[in-house]
């Protein structure tokens, strides 16, 4: 099967409302090897209706809240081996990480390099292009314009 431009995920955001989002490329052979693993097709088909993560214990799909205490314990993990490698000072960023953090972060840098923000948007699922603008975009243009408070005019 050949790899499509574009794999819509369908995903349930807050309030359980659903949508689709786009699956970035380079995540494509990562997805078949999950696919493979578990004797599926190695791509969705838009018709399927198998869940896209299985529980680890029991049956259905892993809900949002499994999913983002495996993100949080993934954290906490790295936290405790990187302070015992370099200690508390270097890898105190680390233990404030969570799933907001990481999401937030991953936004930043897809606008960073310069993806739209009308489809940042629509992956995030804010209901308006305006939230996307104000938490991101606004947020960089009040750091750039603080940090250039500091300079000097020769």
């Amino acid at each position: 099967m050949c790899v499509p431009c574009i794999i819509p995920l369908r995903i349930y955001g807050k309030g359980r409302k659903i949508r689709d989002t786009t699956v970035p490329l380079d995540y494509i052979a990562f997805l078949k090897r999950y696919r493979i693993s578990r004797n599926l097709p190695d791509l969705p088909y838009s018709d399927e209706k198998s869940v896209l993560i299985e529980k680890i214990r029991g049956q259905g799909g892993m809900t949002s809240r499994h999913l983002r205490r495996l993100v949080q314990e993934t954290f906490d993990h790295a936290y405790r081996t990187m302070s015992l490698a370099v200690g508390n000072s270097e890898s105190s960023k680390l233990k404030e990480a969570t799933t907001h953090w990481l999401r937030h972060t991953g936004a930043s840098m897809e606008l960073e390099r310069g993806r739209a923000l009308k489809d940042l948007s629509e992956d995030l699922g804010h209901a308006s292009m305006a939230t996307t603008d104000t938490v991101y975009v606004q947020t960089e243009n009040m750091k750039r314009a603080d940090s250039g408070k500091s300079r000097k005019v020769n």
